[in-house]
């Protein structure tokens, strides 16, 4: 079965996926996102469920399909947005961000797990 990809912009919305990654290592989770023509206060970061992460910027400018090179299209970008799924549970509470030249990185704590009894009782 072939899988059906989905547009990178949402007209109706008028805003543009943004690039992501997720990296996860033994302590946090690393978001990056590719934010150009973006000012830092106009970022906003929330959590959806605890497994997910929705980040939405706006541009300084719109920017519109004839940037792109394409002409068959039209209308106007305003927001850069996307959902990314944090494989892991985070701790969304110590969240912190770092934004520099056009990139926004997420550093999201992982959460600790009840660690295992190492001593039991022998009867």
């Amino acid at each position: 079965m072939r899988k059906r990809h989905k547009p990178s912009w949402d007209l109706e919305l008028c805003c543009i996926e943004s690039l992501c990654n997720v990296t996860v290592d033994t302590h946090e989770v690393l978001i990056t996102a590719d934010l150009p023509y973006v000012n830092a206060d106009k970022i906003k970061i929330n959590p959806i469920g605890r497994r997910m992460l929705e980040i939405k910027a706006e541009m300084k400018r719109g920017i519109g399909f004839e940037e792109f090179g394409i002409t068959h299209r039209q209308g106007e970008f305003k927001f850069f947005r996307c959902q990314v799924r944090v494989p892991v549970p985070v701790d969304f509470t110590r969240l912190k961000t770092e934004f520099k030249h056009g990139i926004l990185e997420v550093h999201l704590p992982r959460k600790k797990l009840q660690q295992e009894r190492t001593s039991y009782l022998v009867n």
